[in-house]
């Protein structure tokens, strides 16, 4: 009889220490959706350009407005985003939820969508950020090559300080080539890898909630882009059927150039 006993209590034991099991489990699964979920907001990230025109200088900085300087006009251009990351700036950011502290959010997968960066708010996607108040972030922007595509393409003009026009034509034609693309216009995004052809932009103030959606506007300025380039450089450019076309293999001075602005095309603080 005492033996039955003692086999009936261990079984009922038993049966509470799988329940309590369980429901451990369980709490610590909700626990985790919560976490990925519940503290993640949405912000959608629209791009515009500015200093698309503006005179050269004869030196390394670009030049104060004057009659007899010389001109760069950008009308068209692309750029072949393959992913973007989303960092705090510093340790000073406050959060509103724990987990903030350390936010290096990243959308990438390995495709490649086409943004025109002469349309106004033009959209880079949709990025998952940590709920909190953000005084500052960086983002990272990635761009890359396909096989029929640079990773950054412009086309304008220059008219020279004597008034001659020539069509200029800029392709970075290197890195990673990109072999899918996704040519989706609207809604998240999640791009590829890349060899560091990064733009770097700042986003200030942002207060990211899960209840509602933000937006947040990155400006691409040309007159960053070309700094360091100047007057002669152009008029002592190469030609090719009159247009001056500056990529890897041609005119390679201006394309090392604008290379290395490449971080710095964005207004970065």
């Amino acid at each position: 009889m005492f033996l039955k006993m003692k086999m009936k209590n261990f079984k009922e034991m038993r049966t509470q220490t799988k329940i309590m099991m369980i429901g451990l489990s369980l709490l610590a699964i909700t626990a985790c959706t919560k976490k990925d979920n519940a503290l993640k907001g949405k912000v959608a990230l629209k791009i515009n350009s500015l200093n698309s025109s503006f005179q050269l200088s004869s030196t390394n900085t670009p030049a104060i407005k004057g009659v007899n300087a010389s001109k760069i006009s950008w009308n068209l251009g692309f750029l072949n985003l393959s992913g973007i990351e989303v960092n705090n700036k510093n340790e000073s950011e406050k959060s509103s939820k724990e987990g903030n502290e350390n936010l290096n959010e990243k959308n990438t997968e390995d495709s490649v969508k086409k943004i025109d960066l002469f349309v106004p708010n033009q959209s880079l996607g949709i990025v998952d950020i940590a709920i909190g108040s953000y005084d500052s972030l960086l983002v990272k922007i990635d761009i890359s090559q396909t096989v029929s595509l640079p990773a950054l393409y412009l086309k304008g003009n220059y008219t020279n300080a004597s008034g001659v026009n020539k069509i200029v034509e800029f392709s970075l034609n290197e890195g990673v080539i990109n072999t899918q693309t996704n040519n989706q216009q609207n809604g998240d995004f999640q791009g590829g890898q890349n060899d560091d052809l990064k733009i770097l932009a700042t986003l200030k103030n942002l207060i990211i909630s899960a209840q509602s959606n933000s937006v947040a506007s990155i400006n691409l300025d040309y007159m960053k882009l070309l700094l360091g380039v100047t007057d002669p450089d152009f008029d002592q450019a190469t030609l090719t059927n009159g247009a001056i076309i500056i990529n890897k293999t041609n005119n390679v001075i201006i394309y090392n150039k604008i290379k290395g602005n490449i971080n710095k095309f964005s207004q970065k603080d």
